[in-house]
């Protein structure tokens, strides 16, 4: 019983030698915020008017000091204001006073309201912005503005009441006095409180090396715009904006409160010298002009960087966002292959199970059955992976192809820009050869019998005539592949994804150059004539690459029936008929109204072969429907085409053809994309 009761007093001594240190550094700390509050409240009513006995300033340092220690040490720093409050109260009414108890009572009613309001604000920005640092988003910068403006309604009209009825201010003052109490408070709370919060050991802030010659120039661009705006009055003070925006974009949060901290400081120190626009009658009204000046200045800045911090994370998030549903992709993807080897497995041993369990007339009937139905579903999905699987490498065939044609395109165009480039000096120095040769001959025209046996072999009279076609002949031809080589970039365009405006006929010429091996006649085939009949087409808002892709089906199907209709007699290089293909475009609008979006652009392609039946044009855009023989053609020619003019431009595809008439495919698309 005594081991136990003298465990107790050991462990209450414990406690008590615990708590001392912790009651000693909560003073110390009591009495540091107090001191502080105090220099700050004397400062303030330094800049106040000699003749005023209430000391009511425009600016007022202590607000944002105690509402930052409130913020960043909680409400344990309430007692070290109120008591910096309190002394700030009682040394100023002791010299305008000589009641004690006047003293004292408006000094701790003023004390406790100017607490109780900065309590109240901080109370309210960890409500409502769930931080103490309210600055990285718009939201929250727009809540804290307005609680700073409101709560000090609080300490102002309280405050005032009791400097008026302890005779230290008259009544008839108490409108213009509350307003610059008001005002003093909460654009003081408003300037100055981010810079105290934002500057925090905790939230030490280093300026890479790579940014920090701009940082200084930044500076040094502030304080310029600075002293010829506030110190030699010159009206620029507007200037400092740009300046400002520069800091939020590239120095976050910190760069912005920093710099509009630095220009708040310059500009109200020039005030207080009688320097810059804002210089008024008297002292009190400067200070209000700037501070209401600063106040915008401030809270703009403060809200644009607070919208580039909110950008900055958005980003941030959707970068964390994309990497997880690639993750998950990665997964679902895995998880269905294997389902689909179970699945597989599953369906071998069904097989099996089902072969094994023939045992009457009845099973094998009801076996059958069921290997038919399973046989569909089965001849169904593998349908479906076949047209998947042909519609993958059509698009990689093409993708692979725009590639191929731009590399050739771009390898090709550096020797034949350099050889188009050298050519003109080629024709000029060839003429001036010529023209001294020509000199020479006038001039000595009895030349050596060496010279003349010489100029015979070589037949001179000849190179000097058809020397200059030469020339002209290679600028021709490397006139030609710069043309072909523009032609295969623009064709080259068939793996681009994003929609932009671009020329239809450029892509019809492009496809048309890339099919020009099968329109120009050969060894055993005839020319197929190439008919134009385009009109003004606008630039259309498309995916190029698609739309080339489709171009290229078509007329790629127009030769092949061309071809297969008899018209062209491949053994005698003969013609039986006129083969043609027949291109027209034109613009049409659907709507009275004249605006881009009811106008569309339409592309005919028709050719001059037999035609098709009624039956055929009806399967014409189904997939792996084709009248090609086999090994020709897939059937999804049409298909994708069908699906890139419908379902990702919004537009229509159809065919128009009977037996002996030709076909005639008709593309039309809108002018501007819809959004589907």
């Amino acid at each position: 019983m005594k081991q136990a009761k003298w465990n107790l007093l050991q462990l209450g001594q414990d406690k008590k030698s615990l708590l001392l240190p912790e009651l000693l550094q909560c003073l110390v700390m009591i009495i540091v915020i107090a001191v502080l509050y105090f220099i700050g409240a004397k400062v303030g009513m330094s800049l106040a008017p000699a003749n005023s006995l209430s000391k009511i300033t425009p600016v007022w340092p202590p607000a944002p000091f105690a509402l930052a220690t409130l913020l960043s040490l909680g409400y344990k720093a309430v007692g070290g204001i109120f008591l910096g409050e309190l002394l700030v109260n009682i040394s100023h009414l002791l010299n305008v006073t000589d009641s004690i108890i006047t003293t004292l009572w408006v000094s701790i009613i003023k004390g406790f309201t100017s607490t109780a309001s900065l309590l109240l604000a901080a109370f309210l920005i960890r409500r409502l912005t769930g931080s103490s640092f309210p600055f990285h988003s718009a939201q929250h910068v727009f809540k804290f503005v307005l609680i700073v403006i409101t709560c000090p309604i609080l300490s102002a009209t309280f405050g005032l009441i009791c400097i008026c009825l302890g005779g230290v201010s008259e009544w008839e003052n108490f409108s213009t006095q509350w307003l610059t109490f008001w005002l003093g408070d909460g654009i003081s709370l408003a300037i100055f409180t981010p810079i105290l919060l934002i500057w925090q050991p905790a939230r030490y802030f280093r300026i890479p090396k790579k940014q920090f010659a701009e940082a200084m120039l930044l500076l040094l661009t502030l304080w310029g715009i600075g002293e010829i705006a506030f110190g030699m009055g010159y009206p620029i003070e507007y200037l400092l904006l740009p300046v400002l925006v520069w800091a939020a974009f590239r120095f976050q949060e910190v760069g912005a409160i920093t710099a509009s901290f630095m220009v708040a400081v310059d500009a109200l120190l020039a005030t207080i010298r009688g320097e810059g626009s804002f210089v008024r009658a008297s002292l009190t009204d400067s200070l209000l002009l700037l501070q209401t000046f600063m106040a915008v200045v401030t809270i703009t800045t403060l809200v644009l960087a607070a919208v580039l911090s909110e950008v900055r994370r958005s980003q941030q998030e959707l970068f964390i966002i994309n990497e997880e549903l690639e993750s998950r992709v990665e997964e679902r993807t895995a998880a269905l292959q294997e389902s689909n080897d179970n699945f597989l497995i599953e369906i071998v041993e069904r097989k099996q199970i089902e072969i094994a369990l023939r045992l009457s007339e009845a099973e094998k009937t009801q076996l059958i059955v069921s290997l038919e139905e399973k046989a569909a579903t089965l001849a169904s999905i593998v349908q479906q992976l076949k047209s998947t699987q042909s519609q993958l490498i059509q698009t990689e065939k093409m993708s692979s192809l725009g590639q191929l044609v731009a590399g050739v395109a771009h390898e090709i165009n550096n020797p034949v820009n350099f050889i188009y480039a050298n050519l003109q000096h080629v024709s000029e120095y060839t003429q001036h050869l010529l023209c001294i040769i020509q000199a020479y001959q006038q001039t000595y025209p009895e030349s050596q019998p060496q010279i003349k046996q010489l100029a015979k072999k070589i037949d001179l009279e000849f190179i000097i005539e058809d020397l200059p076609k030469i020339v002209s002949s290679m600028e021709v031809g490397t006139e030609r592949i710069q043309e072909i080589v523009l032609s295969l970039r623009n064709f080259s365009r068939i793996d681009e994804v994003q929609k932009k405006f671009v020329n239809l006929h450029e892509g019809i010429e492009s496809t048309l150059l890339i099919l020009q091996h099968r329109l120009k006649p050969r060894k055993n085939k005839p020319e197929i004539k190439i008919i134009r009949e385009y009109t003004n087409l606008p630039s259309v808002e498309c995916n190029p690459g698609q739309i080339n892709q489709v171009l290229m089906n078509l007329l790629c199907n127009a030769i092949d029936a061309i071809e297969e209709s008899g018209l062209i007699d491949n053994k005698n290089n003969k013609t039986t008929g006129n083969p043609h293909i027949t291109i027209r475009t034109k613009v049409t609008n659907n709507s009275t109204n004249n605006e881009i979006n009811d106008y569309w652009a339409i592309i005919s392609i028709a050719d001059s072969a037999q035609g098709m039946t009624e039956e055929v044009r009806a399967r014409l855009f189904d997939p792996f429907f084709t009248t090609k023989p086999v090994g020709k053609g897939t059937g999804l020619g049409l298909s994708i085409c069908y699906q890139i003019v419908v379902d990702k431009h919004g537009g229509k595809l159809s065919c128009i053809s009977s037996p002996g008439e030709g076909a005639e495919f008709i593309i039309e698309i809108p002018v501007k994309a819809k959004r589907l």
